[in-house]
């Protein structure tokens, strides 16, 4: 009797992993789309499909791949590996949701503009070209609280300082003691630069660092960061910012 109950068990995951891979794409994308994501030309199945363009949460992207990974279920989430391309570069990377609706990335690579980005976030007077290499972050509630990764910014520009670029900026992350903390440095441009983002379980954040205009720094980044202070022994500045994410 335990035997017939294993095979009847055994049996009935087989037919259900059956129909979830037979399942077709353009069905439960009319059934189950979260708020956000917008596809058209949809192939194959929710097992492994993919669509000619679409909107992720209001970032455009062409050519999606997914592939679904079923040994996530051990773990309480539903996971698919995913690629695509954005108009700034390829996406590609594992992305999990849980059943209380937070998201893991992992193995995450990817390019796109930060205009591209204006949907999911404020980003007035900004813009430049965003490359991710995540090895692992989690997002709750809309607001990254654990990860490891690397973010670097070129063509980076801010209208309040200059029209023109102001080089490439590069961001590393971990997390200590529950904080999502970014050591950023600048790799080249008109700044100098040194910071650090705290960002915390109760969605407040600090930004604190030093800035000093690089040799040959235009006059209006001079005169910007003039308003900061006095700098110190090293010819640099010192800023900070504190708030709290919506």
């Amino acid at each position: 009797m335990p035997r017939l109950r294993l095979l009847v068990a055994v049996g009935a995951a087989i037919l259900a992993l059956g129909l979830v891979a037979a399942f077709p794409a353009r069905v439960a994308y009319h059934w189950f789309a979260p708020d956000g994501v917008q596809l058209s030309g949809l192939s194959g199945t929710v097992w492994s499909g993919g669509a000619a363009e679409g909107r992720l949460g209001g970032l455009y992207v062409v050519d999606l791949d997914w592939s679904f990974r079923p040994l996530a279920l051990l773990t309480g989430r539903i996971a698919y590996s995913l690629a695509a391309q954005s108009p700034a570069g390829p996406l590609r990377g594992d992305v999990a949701i849980t059943p209380a609706g937070t998201v893991h990335l992992s193995d995450f690579e990817g390019r796109v503009s930060i205009t591209a980005l204006s949907e999911l976030a404020a980003f007035a007077g900004v813009d430049g070209l965003l490359s991710a290499d995540i090895e692992k972050l989690v997002v709750a509630d809309g607001v990254p609280v654990r990860g490891t990764g690397t973010l670097e910014i070129s063509n980076f520009v801010s209208r309040q300082l200059s029209p023109a670029p102001l080089g490439v900026y590069r961001a590393e992350f971990t997390t200590v003691d529950e904080v999502l903390r970014a050591e950023i440095r600048d790799v080249s441009g008109i700044l100098d630069l040194e910071g650090t983002l705290e960002l915390r379980p109760d969605r407040s954040y600090a930004l604190a660092g030093r800035v000093a205009a690089a040799a040959g720094a235009p006059e209006t980044v001079t005169r910007q960061l003039a308003l900061l202070g006095s700098p110190d022994a090293d010819g640099m500045r010192r800023f900070g910012f504190e708030g709290t994410l919506p």
